[in-house]
């Protein structure tokens, strides 16, 4: 190897050197000016490890921390006076840890006094530099040496470093602290007796059990929107406890409550309600937990038609439909909303009727029910009819809305059907109170005519006295009531109220059912079902035994009733109250559906009938309220001219041009009633003479011989509308005849068997008879079939005589 190759390798090994040698300096200059400020964290630590701060109170926990920390922080002053070692510094101390003499690094980087000096001085100069490189082959730079006793001669600084080591052993134990109890200014807390619990209750129309989040290993919970949040803290008051919204990252605020235990430990009560979805989170000095709750929407209720709302039996309403919802519908219930334009001066008595639904098992499926609406004042007028659900969480949900008339009650009795009529009149507008009265009184002129009987006479007679005496609401409302039971007396049908009964005790049985009821008690509830059935039954066939109709497609009859019924009873001993239930509606069906009346068609010929002189009745009656208002305003100057007042003559004038109004109306309405055959007898032509002897007296101003002339023409009118009513009831009677006559033809118009035939030898042989013996037959049948001694060939031949049809 070269000279030059040499030289070159010694002085990048001496460049090493010089780097190693310059930290080594560095670090005994900087080592004992940070040796305070290392000593007072060590010191800091060791009280962490030791859990000195889990035990300081708040201000004593500071006191110390910014002692130790202004300690720490003031020692760093020290490093004012460092300075980096220079490279003379270095060599020396190269040169001195090397043991080299004559300073052969310093020889390398002198140069001559005089640089232009190229002679003998320059070449001994040059042989002196390769001659002390050589001593640069061995050149190390030593060790560190602090000489930290200089500065602390009693060495206070193993003290600091045993205790850190000791305090760090002891850290691992159950008394140990962390580093982070340094600055964690918290108050203290004792986990030994510290509890946390956090909980989820969902609302209670979930049916969804609470949700305990600290006895679960689980992080992620879908919870119920508007659960409520619970974390219940004991005997921590250092536990931190926060709720953030995971859509935006905002804090949610959580409600504080703080009660006292008997053991005088203190509670904190964390709540807040979700409707969104939240991140929540405790922590104390040793604990920490999360928790991500996401929430789930609570959907909205829906319910739909099955069929189109529709009138069954005497003005029952059919409702099938089905509602759903996520949680399960809690409330159902029908919105009705009128459809006719009534007076905006009419007062109105009673609302829309309220029709609470069926609810499904668990709040949703399909269903059916119906709600007799015969007995409600708007019965019988144009509505439009919603389904409206709700549930838990308030939401409601609604159906598509049909338009229909209410079913009314359909009485075949002109005379019930004109009370009903004035009932539903002055339910619908208690102004029209005068009119009622006028025609109540008009059907009591010549009872003997019309209501034939002297209980509903009187009936009717304390009818006109209370309303007439009656001055508020729930008074007309006790009249409106009364005149509908003597519309019910006067049909005399006894079927409503059998009707009501079976009503009730199928929802009583129901109600068992669904809620588990004991067999005693489903007992004694199949034994009033029973008798209920068989009362309406029967009621039925009193109401109308020549022309029933059992619902034909149905093939209806008590026998399968009744096992139907023990079915159901035998169902809810062995607990299937699911299926019991679904038999009940069956049969509840069968028997809604049950029809003691005559063909829709003819039915429906006899209501247009019918509404055509319920028109004309309305016409009279309507003139005589206006006649009597007359009468009153004449009366009423008639008074004031008998005690000397001035009567002027624009009130005669408007006077006479009211009963003139009211006479060409009377005068129009008689030649349509003439042209029906209702008015024969003069009565009206009677009524329209007086009214113009009437004009002309107050026309005269002679208003005592007006009083008298219009007192006529309401007598005149009365009798006219007792004469029309008693031939409207024979113009029905003799149409029901002639329905009847020809119901009682086949198609081919021969006359159909009647209840009594006669036999060949001239006795009465009754339809009820052969039914009976036909069923002794079968049992004779039966009981031969269940003999041991007969042969195959018999007992076939019985078989087919059993189930022949």
């Amino acid at each position: 190897m070269s000279d030059e190759n040499i030289k070159r390798c010694i002085m990048i090994r001496l460049l090493g050197v010089r780097f190693l040698a310059w930290c080594i300096l560095c670090f005994e200059r900087i080592w004992p000016r940070l040796l305070p400020f290392f000593l007072a964290l060590s010191f800091l630590c060791s009280l962490s490890w030791l859990g000195i701060f889990n035990v300081l109170p708040y201000g004593w926990h500071l006191f110390f921390l910014g002692l130790i920390l202004f300690v720490a922080v003031g020692s760093l002053f020290l490093l004012a006076d460092f300075r980096f070692p220079t490279a003379k510094e270095v060599d020396r101390h190269i040169e001195q840890k090397s043991g080299l003499k004559n300073q052969p690094l310093s020889v390398q980087t002198d140069r001559l006094c005089s640089e232009n000096d190229k002679g003998f001085s320059a070449v001994i100069w040059r042989e002196h530099q390769r001659r002390m490189a050589e001593d640069l082959r061995y050149v190390r730079s030593g060790f560190a040496y602090p000489n930290s006793a200089n500065h602390d001669p009693m060495a206070l600084r193993f003290l600091f470093v045993l205790l850190c080591v000791c305090a760090f052993s002891f850290s691992f134990g159950s008394s140990g602290g962390r580093l982070q109890d340094t600055f964690d200014l918290r108050s203290m807390v004792n986990e030994s007796s510290m509890r946390v619990d956090a909980w989820v209750t969902p609302p209670s129309y979930t049916n969804v059990a609470p949700i305990y989040l600290t006895r679960s290993e689980i992080k992620n919970f879908s919870i119920p929107e508007g659960s409520e949040v619970v974390v219940r803290v004991v005997d921590g008051s250092g536990v931190t406890v926060k709720a953030v919204s995971k859509e935006d990252g905002r804090k949610v605020l959580l409600s504080q409550k703080r009660e006292k235990t008997a053991l005088n430990d203190s509670i904190v009560h964390f709540e807040t309600r979700l409707e969104r979805s939240i991140n929540l989170s405790f922590s104390s000095r040793y604990q920490q937990q999360q928790w991500h709750l996401d929430v789930v929407k609570d959907q909205m209720p829906t319910i739909r038609w099955l069929e189109k709302p529709e009138r069954i039996s005497a003005g029952a309403l059919e409702l099938q439909y089905e509602m759903d919802d996520d949680y399960g519908v809690i409330n159902a219930f029908v919105a009705i909303e009128s459809l006719v334009d009534f007076d905006k001066n009419a007062v109105p008595l009673y609302q829309a009727p309220q029709i609470k639904l069926l609810l499904a098992r668990g709040g949703k499926g399909k269903m059916r029910m119906v709600q007799d609406l015969s007995s409600h004042p708007w019965a019988g007028t144009e509505v439009k009819i919603t389904l409206v659900v709700e549930d838990g969480a308030g939401q409601k949900g609604r159906s598509k809305t049909f338009i229909m008339t209410l079913p009314q009650r359909v009485f075949a009795n002109p005379i019930a059907r004109a009370v009903n009529e004035q009932r539903r009149l002055l339910a619908l507008n208690a102004s029209a109170r005068e009119r009622v009265l006028d025609m109540l009184a008009a059907l009591l002129v010549r009872p003997e005519n019309g209501v034939q009987n002297s209980i509903n006479i009187l009936a009717l007679q304390s009818a006109w006295t209370r309303l007439s005496i009656a001055q508020t609401e729930d008074e007309l409302r006790d009249v409106v009531h009364y005149l509908w039971q003597i519309a019910i007396a006067i049909e005399g049908d006894q079927s409503e109220s059998a009707q009501q009964k079976l009503k009730q005790a199928q929802m009583a049985l129901r109600d068992a059912l669904r809620r588990g009821a004991s067999g005693v008690e489903i007992e004694r509830l199949m034994a009033d079902l029973r008798q209920a059935m068989d009362d309406y039954i029967r009621a039925l066939a009193e109401k109308a035994p020549e022309n029933s109709d059992f619902n034909n497609k149905a093939n209806l009859s008590e026998d399968s009733l009744h096992k139907k019924l023990d079915s159901i009873e035998k169902m809810a001993q062995i607990g299937s109250s699911s299926s019991a239930e679904q038999l009940l509606d069956e049969i509840e069906q069968t028997l809604d559906h049950l029809r003691v009346q005559k063909s829709n068609r003819d039915q429906e010929q006899k209501n247009t009938q019918t509404t055509k002189m319920k028109k004309m009745i309305d016409k009279l009656g309507d003139v005589m309220r206006r006649q009597q208002e007359i009468l009153n305003d004449t009366h009423r100057l008639e008074t004031e001219k008998r005690r000397g007042e001035i009567v002027t003559q624009e009130k005669s004038e408007a006077l006479v041009k009211r009963q003139a109004q009211l006479q060409s109306e009377l005068s129009v309405l008689e030649k349509e009633l003439s042209e029906q055959s209702f008015e024969k007898g003069g009565v009206l032509k009677e009524a329209e003479e007086k009214m113009n002897s009437a004009k002309a007296a107050l026309g005269r101003g002679n208003y005592e011989t007006s009083v008298k002339n219009q007192s006529d023409v309401l007598e005149s009118l009365r009798q006219g509308a007792q004469n029309i009513l008693q031939k409207m009831r024979e113009a029905l009677k003799q149409f029901e005849d002639m329905q009847n006559a020809i119901e009682s033809q086949d198609p081919l118009g021969r006359p159909l068997p009647s209840d009594s035939d006669r036999g060949k030898d001239g006795k009465t042989m009754s339809q009820e008879g052969d039914k009976t013996r036909a069923r002794q037959i079968l049992e004779e049948i039966r009981k031969r079939l269940n003999k041991d001694h007969l042969s195959e060939e018999e007992k076939n031949y019985l078989e087919r005589l059993l189930y022949f049809h």
